[in-house]
């Protein structure tokens, strides 16, 4: 059962990114176009969010546990593990080789020193379709929390 759900997650989850990174490299093309047409217009000052996004219709959980209760196998024994419902989380995804991002050269300092993260992973919201309104409803204020 869990390596059908990370199979499907992983699967939906590979579209997404490659959905999210085709509307942004298309809103950085419309942008620089409309620029070079039109040198004298205002600059726009419009703030575009992407949220790339799946929603599912399974049952969501966070797993909990104590690292240092992970054995050599790597399996997590189940007495202790504690699965906690969630209406949506924040799936982490290794994006692979082709969906990397070149980094621009003004942040190459900045990968020497760990953030090399935001050009190999995307960080995929996974909602429960029967919390996605009241989802929808707490974006403004989740978002204000993290700008």
């Amino acid at each position: 059962m869990t390596k059908t759900s990370n199979d499907a997650i992983t699967k939906a989850t590979h579209q997404i990114a490659l959905a999210t990174q085709a509307v942004v490299a298309e809103e950085i093309n419309l942008g620089e176009h409309f620029g070079r047409f039109n040198p004298e217009a205002e600059t726009l000052t419009d703030k575009h969010v992407f949220l790339p996004t799946v929603v599912t219709s399974a049952k969501l959980s966070v797993c909990e546990f104590d690292v240092s209760d992970i054995p050599e196998s790597g399996e997590i024994p189940y007495d202790r593990a504690k699965l906690t419902p969630a209406p949506y989380l924040v799936y982490r995804i290794p994006l692979p080789p082709h969906l990397q991002r070149k980094p621009e050269p003004s942040v190459k300092e900045a990968i020497i020193y760990g953030s090399h993260e935001v050009h190999t992973r995307m960080d995929i919201l996974v909602v429960h379709s029967g919390e996605f309104a009241n989802f929808l409803k707490n974006i403004p204020e989740m978002l204000s929390h993290a700008l």
